[in-house]
């Protein structure tokens, strides 16, 4: 014999435990988030971290205002309500180095249409240049050279691209 106690619910309240709220990171890093209550997609809606704040951009003292700015949290396993992240967009402070502080809310907007908040949690990034930091050896037609880094943006098929000069 098993028993089991069920909950049922018609909507959830994002929680969260931890976010990553500081700290160095590249264009579309991944910001991690544990918590309870993320939404996995479909007809049961989706959880979005809604992120604002003010960006100064390196070699400035000027703050640019950033109006809030809405991305989806991807949970890390089609049933796991607690953890996920989202990624730090271009959407948020552009592509330049620079420091971002701000506050992120996650939000839960379920498929009847109800919205159930968090509280807003204060964060606080250091934006890197996009950096290549490896290029590979060798390659000849038809081969890829892989490439590490961070801070890629990809062109309209989500690919980067990159430039290169040299002699042959």
């Amino acid at each position: 014999v098993l028993s089991t106690n069920l909950t049922f619910a018609e909507t959830l309240e994002p929680v969260v435990n931890n976010l990553q709220d500081s700290g160095a990171v590249f264009v579309n890093d991944a910001i991690r988030v544990e918590g309870e209550g993320l939404l996995l997609g479909g007809d049961e809606g989706t959880t979005v971290a809604v992120i604002e704040g003010c960006f100064v951009p390196e070699g400035s003292n000027d703050c640019i205002e950033i109006s809030p700015v809405t991305l989806p949290v991807t949970p890390d396993t089609p049933y796991d309500r607690t953890q996920g992240s989202f990624s730090f967009s271009p959407r948020i402070a552009g592509i330049r180095a620079g420091r971002f502080e701000g506050r992120v809310q996650f939000r839960n907007e379920h498929g009847g249409g109800d919205v159930l908040e968090s509280d807003r949690i204060p964060v606080a990034y250091e934006l890197l240049e996009t950096t290549i930091s490896e290029v590979g050896d060798g390659g000849s037609l038809g081969q890829f050279i892989p490439i590490t880094g961070g801070g890629f943006i990809g062109g309209d098929d989500g690919i980067p691209l990159l430039q290169s000069e040299g002699q042959f």
